[in-house]
């Protein structure tokens, strides 16, 4: 038998050379390079948490047939795993298929460099705070992780020193040893203790204040809203370390942006939640849903599917108080390994009244 957890939390391209489609072969300068730096550097360049660089065409080549698998084959990379048509979601990081077949086109031609006077500029990665020096920087203990053993999970506490109540506008959270940590969950400990007091819908509503692992960005709340942080607050950081076969230190920074004055709306993180289930042996298909009513008006700005390692499939939709069903989100192959944030192009208005529901399986077999 094994215990399961699901939630979902709602928080209230670049032009193909047509020549390389017509039948010139592509190259790495001219055609290769452009897509890679838009869609693969950010990740996939030193220091950061993709396996190599793609900066170069000395650190790519190498690993031609395993891109040709991963982005033409597989369509594992750039990882996006909602199926929602394109234009759904502001930050959707798909390949089209034109993108995709240059890749493919590139690889069988034997993966050639081409003129270096094609190259595009390398792309500047700010160093340090990608959103620029926070006003208030949380920096948790030092963890050390083994190189080998189960994965840990762990909460870290820390007292605010605020002068007095503020709004946060951004979060960025900064681990130091990101191939070692898998995701990082901020909240403030009311909502901690509110979530173990009450697993429906208390949780996460006031307390939320960003997450991270693979992938994700520093989050930006919509403009003009905001989350309230207590002066008297603590933080109590959700860690989740998994040992990678070299041991590791890691140091983990929260920085904190905050709004000059008051917000116009507040910004909330609610899980829609179910974490009293229990998997059959052996099922390989096994349903769980989850339900949730919007107790005022507001607007759906971002959608997280969450399930843990045997996730299998998810379906959000909106249920309106006029009996229409949107679906908010469809994720028919969940990763574990990818916490996605994704959000809306366009914000969905929900009436008071509407109700959220998940539909999700999990694969015991």
């Amino acid at each position: 038998m094994n215990l399961g957890r699901l939630s979902a939390w709602i928080i209230a391209g670049l032009a193909v050379a047509p020549a390389a489609l017509a039948g010139d072969k592509p190259t790495f300068s001219k055609d290769i390079a452009p897509l890679f730096y838009k869609n693969c550097v950010a990740c996939h360049r030193a220091g950061e948490i993709g396996p190599m660089s793609l900066m170069t065409y000395e650190e790519t080549r190498p690993w031609a047939k395993s891109i040709q698998k991963a982005v033409v084959q597989e369509k594992k990379m750039p990882p996006w795993h909602s199926v929602d048509p394109k234009g759904t979601f502001a930050n959707d990081r798909r390949l089209t298929d034109d993108q995709i077949a240059l890749v493919d086109q590139w690889v069988k031609a034997g993966a050639p460099e081409g003129d270096k006077a094609d190259m595009p500029p390398a792309p500047v990665f700010k160093e340090g705070w990608l959103l620029g020096e926070p006003d208030y920087v949380i920096e948790l203990e030092p963890f050390s992780v083994a190189a080998d053993g189960p994965d840990q999970f762990m909460n870290l506490f820390a007292k605010l020193d605020l002068p007095e109540d503020k709004w946060v506008t951004a979060v960025e959270i900064r681990p130091s040893s990101r191939k070692v940590v898998h995701h990082v969950i901020a909240l403030t400990e009311g909502s901690m203790k509110a979530n173990q007091e009450n697993q429906t819908n208390a949780v996460g509503i006031n307390g939320w204040l960003a997450g991270w692992a693979a992938g994700t960005q520093p989050q930006e709340f919509t403009k003009g809203t905001g989350r309230l942080l207590k002066k008297d607050e603590a933080v109590i950081a959700n860690m989740h370390y998994h040992p990678n076969g070299e041991a590791a230190t890691d140091t983990t920074k929260i920085g904190l942006h905050f709004a000059d004055k008051p917000v116009e709306r507040e910004s909330r993180n609610q899980w829609v939640v179910n974490a009293t289930f229990k998997i059959p042996a052996g099922d390989g298909n096994h349903e769980v849903t989850s339900t949730y009513t919007v107790p005022e008006d507001s607007e759906i700005l971002t959608v997280t599917p969450h399930m843990h390692f045997r996730g299998k499939d998810m379906i959000i939709s909106a249920v309106f108080p006029d009996g229409r069903t949107q679906t908010l989100i469809n994720v028919p192959k969940y990763d574990f390994n990818w916490q996605t944030i994704y959000e809306l192009a366009k914000p969905v208005h929900a009436p008071k009244g509407t109700r959220i529901d998940v539909l999700a399986h999990f694969d015991n077999s």
